[in-house]
């Protein structure tokens, strides 16, 4: 029987575990049978959320990590979260997919970035989006990672940053739009949506505009651990509320 199970990594600051023993408690919460393992440069870290504690000295950046922790995977079938992540229902169903497939990710939302973004479209074709990575042990899906990894490798560590072409997620779509990763070490994947499985903030109002709010399995924003949920949930009830006076009226 195939191993599943959820990894994490935290490193760098330690509220990035803080956020991880949140997700993880989200995550069993929901789907108790799931495993899970914490990557962390952090020391003496202790919690029932997690199965397993993998401590590595930090000698590298958190996102080089990233990489490195995703091949040290105990399980056959895996799912990579980032930290800022909350899950609120059952997501067994995901790990059928690597029956067929190999590797699963899901696209970027499509938005007008700037100081504050503007929604354009749930998906952006052009950009995988890297905090949520699904993806089964096998030689050509390790070829991969290695990669990855490679060329992750090659950007130091006090250049590295989101948004930049030094982090892991431009890292990768610079490695399938150059190098056509994919087909070159016979890569077969497929995409989830991201409007239920990795909701970033920039698709929330959307989402509750297109009735889409409930469907949402995993959100994955920063401060999620600091009850960001409860007041958007408390928002849109009370906006769903207003809306329902005023048709009335």
């Amino acid at each position: 029987m195939k191993t599943k199970g959820v990894i994490y990594t935290a490193g760098g600051d330690i509220s990035f575990v803080k956020e991880a023993i949140f997700s993880a408690k989200t995550l069993k919460k929901h789907n108790p049978k799931l495993s899970t393992t914490l990557f962390t440069t952090f020391q003496g870290i202790k919690s029932k959320y997690f199965d397993q504690i993998i401590y590595h000295p930090p000698t590298m950046h958190p996102m080089k990590y990233k990489i490195v922790d995703m091949l040290s995977s105990p399980y056959d079938y895996t799912l990579y979260l980032d930290t800022d992540t909350m899950i609120t229902d059952k997501i067994y169903e995901i790990f059928d997919f690597l029956l067929i497939y190999d590797i699963g990710f899901t696209h970027r939302v499509k938005a007008k970035w700037s100081s504050h973004p503007e929604f354009i479209d749930y998906i952006d074709f052009d950009t995988i989006q890297t905090g949520f990575v699904l993806f089964r042990k096998k030689p050509n899906v390790i070829n991969f990672l290695k990669a990855w990894n490679d060329e992750m490798q090659k950007n130091p560590d006090d250049k590295i940053k989101s948004g930049l072409p030094t982090g892991d997620q431009a890292t990768l779509n610079r490695l399938v739009k150059e190098k056509d990763i994919f087909n070159l070490y016979r890569i077969n994947y497929f995409f989830l949506p991201n409007k239920v499985y990795n909701a970033r903030p920039w698709l929330w109002e959307q989402a509750k505009k297109d009735g889409e709010w409930q469907q949402i399995k995993i959100f994955h924003a920063h401060n999620l651990n600091k009850n960001l949920y409860q007041k958007l949930q408390t928002l849109a009830i009370k906006t769903k509320h207003k809306l329902n006076k005023l048709h009335k009226q």
